[in-house]
């Protein structure tokens, strides 16, 4: 019994010491990764200072990305490194780079790190919007949510800022997955509406040059449902529902909204309006992706036939000078996306 005893004592003793050198082990491994980390923003900071580089054509970014790539495989350990050096850095392109190194990697503390920013009044707070908007395209929607006083104050700013702005600060809203739906989608919902019926007569350029300016700009507000999701479903119906019949303006682009959110009750109605000829070739394009989300692999035949479409765009012309063919390219886009989506 004394024996069997010992032996119990002496296997806890073992598991014990084993325990504590796997700890000892993390613990190095973690600061061995922090210094790593540390010596990679370090580089950084020497080619953003070094003015035998040049920032013409994105010269220093380059030089530099080879290091992000370093930050962005060592992942959660980057980011304490990467706070610290963008509170201090005042050069302002070299701070852009330094949140733009936050794209690819996966933490709660990237999220807490670009809210913060979002919410600060300097450069780059744009900029950290944008990286918010980058990873919610490749899937990485945020982790946490953000006080209530802070989601009133984004929703105010949506409110009252110029229609382009207020569609990127849509996609903000969008992304913010544990805060309330309902108080998110409602001034989404209210801007999109308000454009729909009294267009904007001036539009500031955008980079969607390749749709016209009204398209584009409405657009920004279906990359928002685009990331609601299903969530959404209920609020766009909902206003669909409620929409006057007469209204075929309104009711066009929330059928537009819901595919967009992937509902798939509206596929019919796409694909009648993706087929139209009389219907402007911008809203064709943007709809042509809403019924590849809508209507999933049932949408391959008519989007196959739409790949040899031959309207060419009034407002964009490929960079080589020849003619742009919007309905190919956006047929060619959802055949992609359903094609991506398979793997």
């Amino acid at each position: 019994m004394f024996r069997l005893i010992s032996i119990v004592a002496h296997v806890k003793c073992y598991l014990f010491i084993a325990l504590l050198t796997f700890n000892f082990s993390a613990i190095a491994q973690e600061d061995f990764s922090k210094s790593v980390a540390e010596a990679e923003v370090a580089k950084i900071k020497d080619i953003f200072n070094d003015d035998d580089i040049s920032n013409a054509g994105g010269g220093k970014w380059l030089a530099a990305s080879v290091h992000r790539e370093k930050l962005i495989t060592l992942g959660r350990i980057s980011v304490s490194p990467i706070k610290k050096a963008i509170d201090t850095v005042k050069d302002i392109n070299h701070r852009r780079f330094l949140v733009f190194c936050l794209t690819d990697i996966d933490a709660k503390e990237v999220d807490e790190l670009l809210l913060s920013l979002y919410f600060d009044q300097k450069e780059p707070n744009k900029h950290a919007m944008h990286v918010l908007k980058r990873r919610a395209d490749k899937g990485k929607l945020l982790q946490v949510a953000i006080s209530e006083a802070k989601l009133e104050s984004i929703i105010n700013k949506m409110a009252t800022e110029k229609v382009l702005s207020a569609g990127h600060t849509a996609r903000v809203l969008a992304i913010l997955k544990q805060n309330s739906i309902q108080m998110r989608i409602e001034p989404i919902l209210q801007r999109f509406t308000a454009e729909v019926d009294n267009p904007t007569i001036n539009y500031a350029p955008s980079n969607l040059s390749y749709i016209s300016p009204r398209v584009g700009c409405l657009n920004l507000y279906l990359y928002a449902f685009d990331l609601l999701g299903e969530e959404s479903w209920p609020y766009l119906r909902k206003a669909l529902s409620e929409c006057p019949k007469d209204n075929q303006e309104l009711r066009k682009w929330l059928t537009i909204a819901l595919g967009t959110a992937s509902e798939p009750s509206v596929a019919n109605d796409l694909k009648s309006l993706c087929l139209e000829e009389n219907e402007d070739l911008n809203v064709r394009y943007v709809a042509i992706k809403a019924y590849g989300l809508s209507a999933k692999n049932s949408a391959i035949p008519v989007l196959e036939s739409l790949t040899k479409d031959n309207n060419i765009s009034d407002f964009y012309t490929n960079p080589d000078g020849s003619a742009y063919y919007p309905i190919r390219a956006a047929a060619g886009g959802a055949l992609g996306r359903l094609e991506y989506a398979e793997r």
